[in-house]
């Protein structure tokens, strides 16, 4: 039985509702089938100042309410996220083994942490949203994926080659879920922030795209003789 349950607009412990975040941290949770982006928030809201100290990391040391603040906003349309079917918590894993014999050296490297994404139906790619505004997806389903896929990825004379190793379940616990849920939601900062910087980067992109095409262009023109 999974002791805490996140409902819309509500976290339970054994059927009752809580009192502070505090007390389910490392407890297990899990998510109701109906929940959704924004319910989660809302589920969220009372402990907002709680959320801000227990996430400190993972928010980058901003504040939740900032988050808080775009989630309650009217749902708007966005090119990167009208297309996804729901969002999802799951585990990212990465075990990577290294070989190489000119150098006469082997390493591994073992990494997994709960990660948030947009989904597909039918699909098993992944979308970012680390761009995209919370209201532009807030209705969508939200999931809590225990699935746990652990291949290993061979790089042998720049070769990659993955082994299948176990599939399974893992459960997360409150502080894993929520937490990866927001490391993601910030990896650029709060909205105003993550807003300037994605400017920055397709306002770059695009000088790059119209540096390419001059480029090109000049290529195509006929030499003088």
């Amino acid at each position: 039985m999974n002791e805490v349950l996140i409902s819309n607009g509500k976290i339970t412990k054994d059927g009752k509702k809580i009192d502070s975040i505090f007390q389910v941290l490392n407890r297990k949770v899990n998510f109701h089938e109906k929940l959704t982006v924004y319910g989660l928030f809302k589920a969220l809201k009372p402990f907002s100042h709680e959320v801000s100290q227990a996430f400190y990391c993972q928010l980058g040391g901003s504040n939740f309410e900032k988050y808080l603040d775009e989630a309650d906003k009217k749902v708007i349309n966005d090119s990167h996220t009208d297309d996804i079917d729901y969002c999802e918590i799951h585990w990212a894993i990465d075990y990577t083994k290294v070989k190489k014999y000119e150098a006469f050296y082997e390493y591994e490297a073992f990494y997994e942490w709960p990660d948030f994404h947009g989904c597909r139906n039918k699909q098993k790619m992944t979308y970012g949203l680390d761009f995209s505004p919370i209201n532009s997806y807030k209705n969508k389903p939200l999931i809590l994926n225990k699935t746990y896929d652990l291949s290993l990825l061979h790089i042998v004379d720049k070769k990659t080659v993955r082994t299948p190793i176990i599939k399974t379940k893992k459960e997360f616990t409150f502080f894993e879920a929520i937490g990866g849920f927001l490391n993601d939601l910030s990896f650029y900062g709060p909205p105003t922030l993550r807003d300037k910087k994605s400017k920055e980067i397709f306002d770059d992109t695009e000088a790059d795209r119209e540096l390419l095409k001059a480029l090109d262009s000049e290529k195509k023109k006929p030499i003088k003789k």
